[in-house]
C-alpha cells in the first residue's frame, strides 16, 4: 500500500497523522510505503517506525514522479485537498486501487473507496457507481494509543 500525504504549518498535520495511523493499522498485513515532501525530523521518525519513507521533491515534479513510481499493482491512499479528480484518474489508469481520505466532499471521486469519518450522509458525495463510501465515526483513523483506549 502506498500512502501519500503531506504536512506543514500551512496545511496542518491532520492528513499526515490520520494517514500514518491507517498505515500502522495495516502494516502487519501489507507492505506499506509513505511518500511525502519536506518532512520534519519528527515526521521521518514517525514514518520509519511504521513503514518505508520515500521522499518527494517540493516542486511541481512531485506529481508526475509519484505517478511514474506506480506499477499498477498497488493500493494507493491519498489524503490532501489538492488531489483533483484528474490526479485520481491518472492513478486509476495505472491500474491501482485507490482510496481517498476526505473531509471536504468538494470534488468528484473516481476512487474505489472514500473514507470520511465526519459525515454519515452519502448524498454529499459525488462518486462513481463502483465507489464504496466508508462514512461515520466507525471509520475514524486513530493512532494506536487512542484505539487501545477505546477497545
Amino acid at each position: 500500500i502506498i500512502f501519500r500525504a503531506d504536512a506543514g504549518p500551512n496545511i496542518g498535520y491532520g492528513h499526515f497523522i490520520r494517514t500514518l495511523a491507517l498505515a500502522d493499522m495495516l502494516k502487519y498485513d501489507f507492505e506499506c510505503m509513505f511518500y511525502t515532501q519536506r518532512p520534519t525530523d519528527y515526521q521521518i521518525r514517525e514514518i520509519t517506525n511504521i513503514c518505508e519513507y520515500v521522499p518527494l521533491p517540493t516542486n511541481g515534479s512531485k506529481f508526475p514522479l509519484f505517478i511514474e513510481a506506480l506499477t499498477g499493482d498497488e493500493i494507493v491512499v491519498l489524503d490532501n485537498y489538492f488531489y483533483t479528480t484528474y490526479y485520481q484518474t491518472l492513478i486509476k489508469k495505472k491500474g491501482c486501487r485507490l482510496v481517498c481520505i476526505d473531509d471536504m466532499h468538494d470534488k468528484h471521486y473516481v476512487s474505489d473507496v472514500v473514507i470520511n469519518f465526519g459525515s454519515n450522509n452519502p448524498l454529499l458525495f459525488d462518486i462513481e457507481p463502483y465507489t464504496q463510501l466508508c462514512l461515520g465515526l466507525e471509520w475514524a483513523l486513530l493512532r494506536r494509543p487512542f484505539l487501545q483506549a477505546i477497545l
